[in-house]
């Protein structure tokens, strides 16, 4: 409680939220306040930020003339209590009451009982119960280098796999748009560029103000320690071998995913860092002598100062058939072991699925194995066979290429046949010729599995004005980010506007517009995606402080964040 009531009054550099009232870190904006019958807008600004005090601004305080009705989580003042059921700080909400203890100049100090969290305005952090969609990302992409010969080319043609920090953006956008929670980086010593240019483009997303699928490494021991000597888990240098891989990868990750948000971005379970990895046995004798410890204690010295989350030991996701496995492993799930639509399995209380759209990695190997695709079928149908007691998906693979498990938006022209290969099988991408058919597939499927609302938003910026000249028009725009799993389009009828009724309109909605930010090829404003709607305002013609609430809304009916602003009209 008590830090609570210590970030209520000392932060001083925080990104300005939006919504019923605000602290900025060095005012308390209330757009609206209650005082009996009256209502009034109004700043108190912070005097005494050891001891939660606040003293009204006299040139801000004025009488709402009109505008919204009044809401439940407006600011009320009564009996020398000032009541504030939702207060924005940065990307977390409170609710606090201040008490009046200066009642010449409106001197206001925080009740630090009175001081709740209320939660965050992000996705709440996966829990072991959490129903979680994961899937495997491989790095080693360049237009000339590389997997090249799968049989399934992109929709973009390989050659432009570039393996750039732009290139990486439209994959982890499509990723986005298939509603997929975590990616499980690949994690080799070898095309580490490219995994560097991965996470740039996870850092130029964030910038733009994404909200960018969770990151956990991926640890690949047969690459890795591939031709060398077995390390020997019951010594000292085995087990460093083994936590250098996962310190080397969250270094790079903090060294180019240079973001406020960063440490924010990376998978967690219950606050542990999640940690994955496949087969040890083939690489590593000892397997038993590996500790959670042995991999808690170097990342906890090396990052700890950077996010909360090192403090606590990792949480492991292991395979699943093939052992030996390690003893500590929180999940097991059949990663890379089989070849089957869908397997189940349930280690530690968690039921893990693992889906697999087809594999032919005939180009390749002889004989190799095919499981076919048939158009999106059998993926489709292993989707419907997720059922109520599964707690985790993992999707195998996002864009392993050479074995042809990839979801990735994919060529609809036919499969890829390596010359003087001894591949004789044929298949089909999408039944319905539908490049985007298992990214549309992992959508609905995730929407129906994960914990996540259908609508969402959140307001992350705005230039809507606290005056305009009576009968003016003036132009404004606000930045609101998709939450939630369905995509937004103007045909649907998503738009952004006043929050009806509000009996005084300043004409300001705008609706998604369909030829914009990228609709055409993704479909909509996918989850995760900002997007910004230009306003146009006119001022009604009487003078007077007006409320306004504003809200996105699907054929009229509201939801996700309301953004409350009073403007001035004179």
């Amino acid at each position: 409680m008590l830090s609570r009531c210590v970030l209520l009054g000392g932060l001083l550099a925080v990104q300005l939220a939006h919504g019923q009232a605000v602290f900025d870190g060095s005012r308390l904006q209330l757009p609206v306040v209650t005082v009996g019958a009256a209502r009034y807008s109004a700043d108190l600004a912070l005097v005494d930020a050891a001891n939660l005090v606040f003293r009204l601004d006299p040139a801000s305080l004025a009488t709402l003339t009109g505008g919204s009705a009044a809401q439940p989580t407006d600011p009320g003042f009564a009996d020398g209590v000032l009541t504030v059921p939702i207060v924005r700080i940065g990307n977390d909400n409170y609710a606090a009451s201040l008490d009046l203890v200066g009642t010449g100049d409106f001197t206001f100090k925080v009740n630090p009982v009175s001081v709740r969290w209320l939660g965050s305005r992000s996705p709440a952090p996966f829990k072991k119960d959490s129903h979680i969609v994961s899937t495997s990302f491989f790095h080693w992409f360049a237009a000339n280098g590389g997997q090249r010969s799968g049989p399934w080319p992109p929709l973009e043609g390989r050659q432009n796999w570039e393996g750039t920090p732009a290139w990486w953006q439209t994959q982890i956008k499509q990723v986005m748009s298939a509603n997929i929670d975590v990616i499980n980086v690949h994690l080799i010593p070898t095309t580490e560029e490219r995994r560097i240019t991965l996470f740039q483009g996870l850092k130029a997303l964030l910038d733009a103000g994404y909200d960018i699928p969770n990151v956990a490494p991926f640890l690949d021991p047969l690459i890795t320690w591939d031709g060398k000597p077995k390390l020997d888990l019951a010594t000292a240098a085995g087990k460093k071998a083994v936590a250098d891989q996962y310190v080397r990868f969250y270094e790079q990750y903090f060294q180019y995913v240079n973001h406020p948000d960063a440490a924010n971005q990376l998978a967690t379970i219950d606050g542990r860092p999640v940690l994955t990895t496949w087969h040890f046995f083939v690489n590593m004798n000892n397997i038993d002598k590996m500790s959670r410890d042995d991999l808690f204690r170097p990342l906890r010295e090396a990052f700890a100062s950077r996010s909360a989350i090192f403090d606590k030991p990792p949480y492991m996701v292991t395979t699943a058939l093939n052992p030996p496995i390690m003893g500590f492993s929180d999940e097991r799930v059949a990663t890379f072991e089989i070849n089957q639509y869908y397997h189940e399995f349930t280690h530690n209380a968690v039921t893990s699925v693992q889906l697999k759209p087809g594999y032919w990695d005939q180009n390749v190997r002889t004989p190799g194995s095919f499981l076919p695709r048939a158009g999106g079928t059998h993926y489709a149908q292993a989707w419907n066979r997720v059922h109520a007691g599964v707690h985790r998906v993992y999707v195998e693979s996002w864009n392993e290429y050479d074995e042809g498990t990839g979801i990735y938006a994919g060529s609809v022209s036919g499969p890829y046949i390596a010359p003087g290969s001894q591949n004789r099988n044929t298949d089909t991408w999408s039944a319905t010729a539908n490049p985007f058919e298992y990214i549309r597939t992992t959508a609905a499927g995730a929407a129906r599995f994960n914990d996540t609302p259908a609508l969402d938003a959140l307001v992350l910026s705005h230039t809507l004005p606290n005056r305009i000249a009576a009968g003016a028009t003036v132009d404004a725009s606000v930045m609101i980010r998709n939450q939630g799993d369905e995509s937004w389009t103007g045909a649907a009828g998503f738009r952004f506007g006043q929050l009806a009724p509000d009996p005084v309109s300043f004409g300001g909605g705008a609706p998604v517009v369909d030829t914009e930010d990228e609709i055409p090829l993704y479909g909509g404003i996918f989850r995760g995606r900002p997007v910004t709607f230009r306003l146009k305002l006119t001022a009604p013609a009487a003078p007077g402080r007006y409320l306004v609430r504003w809200q996105m809304s699907r054929a009229g009916q509201p939801f996700g964040e309301t953004l409350t602003t009073a403007i001035e009209v004179n």
